[in-house]
């Protein structure tokens, strides 16, 4: 995604539901208060590094994505958050990284396979594009 249409992507959204990402990092946050470590705490820090994301609390995204990674080191959508927070973040090489760790641990739904494809080749071709290579 380019960065234009990476920051209107981040305006619509926040102009169509201002509050709508914040909330949910309210009620992630009180879900892991209750149950930090349950059996699908990973899916709730993986749920919230989504919401930061959209917050532009970036280091906090990585924080609980990684969070869920050491919960189900399995869990592919860990990854793939993690990928994204780097994507957003300009750190290409990183990002490809964990969009292929993402994709090692997914082997049945398809629309998330679909996304993370996708998301990997558009890291890789501005990792090229950051190198000077042409990608």
């Amino acid at each position: 995604m380019e960065d234009r249409e990476h920051e209107a992507l981040l305006c619509r959204i926040e102009q169509n539901n201002p509050t709508k990402y914040q909330h949910a990092h309210t009620a992630y946050t009180a879900a892991l208060r209750i149950s930090p470590t349950g059996p699908i705490s990973h899916i709730i820090y993986a749920n919230r590094a989504a919401a930061l994301i959209f917050l532009r609390r970036y280091q906090e995204a990585v924080d609980d994505a990684n969070q869920a990674i050491a919960l189900k080191p399995a869990y592919g959508q860990g990854h793939a958050r993690l990928g994204q927070v780097f994507h957003f973040t300009k750190q290409y090489r990183e990002a490809v990284e964990a969009y292929e760790e993402a994709l090692k641990h997914e082997a049945v739904d398809g629309r998330f396979i679909a996304m993370t494809r996708h998301n990997l080749q558009k890291a890789k071709a501005k990792l090229a594009k950051q190198e000077g290579r042409d990608g």
